[in-house]
């Protein structure tokens, strides 16, 4: 995204992506982000 659009920052504007595409496309489209979500749902178990 950096390199396409100019001034855009990941840390400004990445949790307004992510809210208007939503986490379970996120997911769907990400293998390792959603390995990631998953390992948390797993810690949260025991």
């Amino acid at each position: 995204m950096e390199r396409i659009v100019r001034g855009y920052n990941k840390v400004v504007y990445g949790n307004y992506l992510a809210e208007s595409i939503g986490l379970n496309k996120i997911r769907e489209r990400c293998p390792r982000f959603n390995q990631w979500i998953a390992s948390l749902a797993d810690v949260q178990d025991l």
